[in-house]
């Protein structure tokens, strides 16, 4: 096998998608060494594209075990020297690989190296996207507030994420790659090319689908990085007892969307973890009411809670992005 990048694609059910996955795989210019396919336990088995005739292509299935755990069965078969993941409904630019490649191969101080991601109808852009000369600091910081980029945009040397483990399968779906960017970046840091190599799909069956279900997740990941890197956390400028504020602010955002079935549930598990917060106790005390009402009480979104939105200047929205956590760890 030639290529230094092995592909990992976890897959439940897409295979829909995945034709056009793999062909942006074989459309890099720069050739991969191995895609491995994990499917999830699909309903119907995975299948290869008929006659193809792309780099080393192998499907392997497993019992539905979610996303984390599917890539870590892939990354177990993996030989390469980068492995690169990308979901089955997602797509990549020719270039990407190339472009990445060179970055790590570049600079042997980075364990990792994410693209942006495109801004285009059906697509999701992510950011905002950190200028060159960002601190360390600086970027765990809005990393913890707002993860930024997608494992589909990420290429991580294998080496590293032998030597972390992997992703945590107990985290099912929801901020199980949060989780590992921090702890890589225990080893390194991460690399930007400043390019929107990655296509990051939108559709129904994502995160609209079992919102509830995938906050909690998205609980459990940031309690696993609390129970290692609070105090570096800490010392990237959040206020020890504003570490909670991020997914605090997940959760503002489940209400103020409207999605207030959700919004309860999740709103009286926070409350119940952090009793003195009397705003989130009211915003519970809200959703018991009947929906006309709900929405003439729940104010407006704003601040840190806000989510990845349009980033036509990118500099000037990783300010705006740190002003408003700023703001959110300086408010009484």
């Amino acid at each position: 096998m030639h290529g230094l990048t092995s592909v990992v694609i976890p897959c439940y059910d897409s295979q829909g998608f995945l034709e056009e996955a793999l062909a942006s795989i074989q459309a890099q210019t720069t050739p991969v060494r191995e895609i491995i396919v994990v499917d999830d336990g699909s309903p119907t088995p995975i299948h290869a594209p008929a006659a193809w005739k792309g780099p080393p292509l192998q499907i392997v299935r497993t019992t539905n075990q979610k996303s984390a755990a599917a890539r870590n069965h892939g990354l177990q078969l993996a030989s390469g020297k980068f492995v690169a993941f990308i979901d089955a409904d997602d797509l990549w630019l020719p270039e990407k690989i190339a472009r990445q490649e060179k970055a790590l191969s570049a600079d042997h101080t980075a364990v990792a190296c994410y693209t942006r991601c495109t801004e285009e109808p059906g697509f999701f852009s992510f950011g905002p996207y950190p200028p060159a000369d960002v601190s360390e600091e600086e970027f765990l910081r809005v990393l913890w507030y707002n993860n930024f980029f997608p494992p589909s945009s990420v290429l991580v040397r294998r080496q590293a994420l032998l030597d972390t483990g992997g992703f945590l399968d107990r985290l099912g779906t929801g901020a199980e790659d949060l989780e590992l960017w921090i702890r890589l970046l225990e080893l390194g840091r991460f690399v930007q090319v400043a390019e929107p190599l990655c296509r990051y799909r939108k559709h129904i069956g994502q995160f609209t689908n079992d919102i509830y279900a995938k906050v909690m997740s998205n609980k459990l990941a940031r309690r696993a990085i609390l129970e290692r890197q609070a105090n570096r956390l800490v010392s990237a400028g959040i206020p020890r007892a504003k570490l909670w504020n991020a997914h605090r602010n997940v959760i503002r955002l489940v209400y103020y969307r409207r999605d207030f079935s959700a919004a309860r549930k999740l709103l009286w598990d926070y409350w119940t973890d952090h009793p003195l917060d009397v705003r989130m106790f009211l915003y519970a005390c809200i959703t018991l009411l009947p929906s006309r009402f709900v929405s003439r009480f729940r104010g407006q979104l704003s601040g840190a809670a806000i989510a990845n939105g349009r980033h036509v200047d990118n500099a000037a929205a990783w300010r705006q992005t740190l002003a408003e956590i700023h703001r959110d760890l300086t408010a009484s």
